[in-house]
């Protein structure tokens, strides 16, 4: 069992990555939200050209996707993929993601 959690480690990280990812973004959404002194609750008016909608849109656009990231990898991780495949591809997901913020 080690030796398996040994293999999948990077896959297993890209969790932890993906989560932290996921709070930074929101606290980016927070702070810019006080800055700006919008109302909690209050729809973010969606002007491309304000850092605060592009931040939240960012911020929902990975809350969509990691469902389908997690199940996905989840999936891979239950029926003993190929490690190394997983591990790039759990990896290029997380690049992809961090270069989206």
């Amino acid at each position: 069992m080690e030796n398996l959690l040994s293999a999948y480690m990077p896959t297993i990280a890209s969790f932890g990555i993906l989560g932290g990812m996921l709070l930074v973004q929101l606290l980016v959404v927070d702070v810019l939200g006080i800055a700006a002194k919008h109302e909690p609750g209050a729809p973010i008016p969606a002007d491309h050209s304000k850092l605060l909608f592009r931040a939240h849109r960012a911020h929902a656009n990975t809350n969509e996707s990691v469902a389908a990231f997690i199940a996905l990898t989840l999936f891979a991780l239950s029926v003993s993929a190929t490690a190394s495949w997983l591990n790039a591809l759990c990896q290029l997901y997380i690049a992809a993601r961090l270069s989206h913020m």
